[in-house]
């Protein structure tokens, strides 16, 4: 370790004000923080303080690029993801929307290198789920040619359904519906070879019409923010009005406005609340039963 990389080391290990330590992650280059951590990772004081700037600083350009490296330890990553899922459970929010709001930070190429060199598939399935579900169609078959399970997928993926919750399913692919319908599509292929197939193939298939209508509402949401440059935080009676549009007459409101809220459709938990009471609230309901 050179003479600046042990300065800025040393600062991983005091009481200095955090935009300090913000200022030296942007300043140093991915090589020299992995550098600093690999020979400190070892020890507990500085690994709880870098697991910690990792997880406030999570949203940075800098800190993805880090997390995202070919060369961050893969021992590091997983305690940085546990660490995050513990900080998660003590603001009170729900365990199961840990994943789904925070592993956006992993870009696809990261999330294939974890699949391919980690045990994360037998240790956690269900982070490995949200690690697939962040793939592209061409990287998961990637990772189903290396792994040796390309002629066997239907097999793989239905053996991890079975160890999920089936009410999160739908979750873990909301924000890629194209890879959900390349599960299930391995599982149709297969039904009329095996009645488990056709059961599976049946209890999901439903769900994947939700995320396809909720994919659609978004893109239709999307066209009126454009038109209407409605991009603003503001509270827009217009937008919730277009929202409600798209979203009454659908039998299922509460998963679909949980769904939205996943997509990042709303602006805030207001417009959220809004949208929500009017297509269930009897007194809006017969207005719009009655436009």
């Amino acid at each position: 370790m050179n003479t600046t990389q042990k300065s800025e080391a040393k600062y991983f290990f005091e009481d200095v004000q955090i935009n300090t330590i913000r200022n030296i992650l942007n300043y140093l280059t991915c090589e020299e923080f992995i550098k600093i951590l690999n020979l400190n990772k070892n020890k507990d004081e500085f690994i709880n303080r870098i697991l910690y700037y990792l997880w406030i600083f999570r949203d940075d350009k800098e800190v993805q690029e880090f997390i995202n490296s070919g060369i961050f330890p893969a021992d590091v990553l997983f305690q940085f993801i546990y660490f995050g899922y513990g900080r998660w459970i003590l603001a009170d929010c729900e365990p199961e929307e840990y994943f789904i709001q925070n592993l956006d930070i992993f870009n696809p190429a990261k999330c294939l290198n974890i699949l391919l060199n980690t045990e994360v598939i037998n240790s956690d399935p269900t982070l490995a789920m949200f690690f697939i579900a962040n793939l592209s169609i061409e990287l998961l078959e990637k990772f189903l040619y290396c792994s040796e399970r390309k002629n066997d997928a239907a097999d793989f993926f239905l053996e991890i359904f079975n160890t999920l919750e089936e009410a999160n399913i739908k979750k873990y692919f909301i924000k890629n519906p194209g890879i959900y319908n390349y599960i299930l599509r391995l599982f149709q292929k297969k039904k009329l070879t095996s009645k488990k197939y056709q059961i599976i193939y049946d209890k999901y298939k439903e769900d994947f019409k939700v995320i396809d209508k909720v994919s659609c509402i978004c893109k239709k949401i999307a066209k009126y923010d454009a038109l209407c440059l409605s991009a603003s935080n503001e509270l827009d009676g217009n937008r919730i009005a277009a929202i409600v549009r798209e979203v009454r007459g659908i039998s299922n409101v509460k998963e679909i406005i949980s769904l939205l809220q996943y997509k990042k459709i709303f602006h805030d938990e207001t417009e959220k609340c809004i949208v929500y009471s009017v297509l269930t609230d009897d007194f809006f309901k017969q207005f719009l039963r009655n436009p």
